[in-house]
């Protein structure tokens, strides 16, 4: 197989390449392992830099900086790559070839690289990993890049949902309109700024860190940096969870103490920690044991207590009823495209029908482990109705021991923008964008009648 050889070649080649060429070289194995063998791009991103000595933490900065924005920016790249190809992309063989283009151009096109450095490294690249009949190609492309920069860039403006799959635009037109849907793809080309969650005094926190703190608590870091050097990460006063994560706990109300809540699906733990925080005897359930380990990390450093189990939410009994059913349900997480843009590679319509039904059989489990008179609240970081208000009304419809209570705008710290008219919350990226954005998030609350 052809790329068993190029990876040899790779391997073999790395320390004689010139640092900039290193860069180049490592975003190319890391977006290869995401877009072609679907790895998740943390895992990749960690894989292939650590094949390269020498990097520093501006190298690391360059590298991650780089990918991601392709990966934001991979179908208005490629419009660009195609009306200056006399080939069809497909047909551009390897297709390393074609993501050495990719890697110039984004340089080129959405970084502070000159052009010539862009040129000449991805040539570079090509001649290093074997591909010399392919430089003469590659240097033509990127070099009408350059000649036509401002021309592209119009037209890339212009293409600029061809960076979510197809599927999946049409499910956030069909969901939200054209205008909103538009809303949506712009906030994904901004990265997520980095929220935390502290477990009391959340002004003082927010000063001693520099952040601003948001109406329902949580703080926005400005400066956020290596998280764990950051003052009161030791200590545990504080945990990394988005502001929109944040929200299903809140609106339970600050006073939890003496109630038994059950967080399904509950890795990697912020919930549970806010739970434990607040008081409630919590019991978080997880199906992965590797990221129940995770729940135990956390609650270990921030010197909270919960009864961590690891089972399938689908299945697992508690020995009695609770008070409150947390259920942050699998999905295809496109509300944090912000923060991971590989989700936008690694997700299909198959895996969305697949989910929904996961999630509904999960909703139906967690109705037997609530008291009556007592509350679930069911949540998914997907941006797809399917996965979210479908889901809560077809529990609804199938079962009249519960009903919907819906959430008013005291309860959503003011954000009644984010309200729906079934007195759901829906928070969508774009909210909130004077400050940086949200996390796409749902949340329903239905009582047991």
């Amino acid at each position: 197989m052809w790329w068993k050889v190029k990876l040899s070649m790779t391997i073999k080649n790395r320390e004689s390449l010139s640092h900039e060429l290193k860069t180049r070289a490592a975003a190319l194995e890391i977006l290869e392992m995401v877009l072609d063998k679907k790895q998740n791009f943390d895992t990749a991103f960690d894989t292939g830099v650590s094949r390269y000595k020498g990097f520093d933490g501006r190298d690391r900065g360059f590298v991650r900086d780089l990918c991601l924005r392709l990966l934001r920016r991979k179908g208005q790249i490629d419009v660009v790559l195609s009306g200056l190809s006399n080939r069809g992309l497909g047909t551009i063989k390897p297709q390393s070839v074609l993501m050495i283009l990719r890697i110039g151009a984004v340089q080129m096109l959405y970084m502070d690289v000159g052009d010539h450095a862009a040129v000449d490294t991805s040539v570079g690249l090509a001649q290093s990993q074997g591909y010399v009949q392919q430089k003469g190609f590659i240097n033509a492309i990127l070099r009408s890049i350059g000649r036509q920069k401002d021309a592209l860039l119009k037209t890339a403006d212009e293409n600029l949902f061809k960076n979510t799959p197809a599927w999946l635009w049409k499910e956030w037109k069909k969901d939200y309109g054209l205008d909103v849907a538009l809303e949506i793809i712009n906030a994904h080309l901004t990265p997520a700024p980095v929220d935390i969650t502290v477990k009391s005094d959340a002004k003082n926190w927010a000063e001693k860190l520099e952040g601003t703190l948001f109406n329902n608590g949580s703080i926005r870091l400005e400066k956020s940096g290596r998280i764990p050097e950051l003052e009161g990460f030791d200590e545990g006063a504080w945990w990394v969870q988005s502001a929109s994560a944040s929200l299903p706990v809140q609106i339970l109300g600050a006073d939890l103490k003496g109630k038994t809540v059950i967080d399904l699906c509950a890795a990697p733990g912020g919930k549970t920690m806010q739970l434990a925080a607040s008081g409630a005897s919590v019991i978080a359930v997880d199906i992965s044991k590797n990221r129940t380990a995770r729940i135990h990390e956390n609650l270990e450093r921030c010197k909270l207590s919960a009864d961590v189990i690891v089972a399938d939410g689908k299945s697992w009994k508690p020995q009695q009823l609770a008070d409150i059913v947390l259920i942050d349900a699998p999905c295809t997480a496109t509300g944090t495209i912000r923060h991971q843009p590989d989700v936008l590679h690694m997700k299909a319509k198959a895996d969305m029908d697949k989910l929904a039904k996961t999630q509904k059989d999960i909703l139906n489990h967690a109705s037997t482990m609530v008291k009556v008179g007592g509350t679930i609240i069911y949540c998914t970081c997907s941006l797809q109705k399917t996965e979210s208000e479908a889901v809560v009304n077809h529990f609804l419809s199938n079962n009249n021991s519960f009903s919907r209570k819906p959430l008013v705008k005291d309860e959503v710290f003011g954000w009644s923008n984010m309200l729906t008219d079934q007195g759901d919350l829906r928070v969508l990226p774009h909210h909130q964008k004077e400050n940086g954005g949200m996390d796409g998030f749902f949340i329903a609350r239905l009582i047991r009648t």
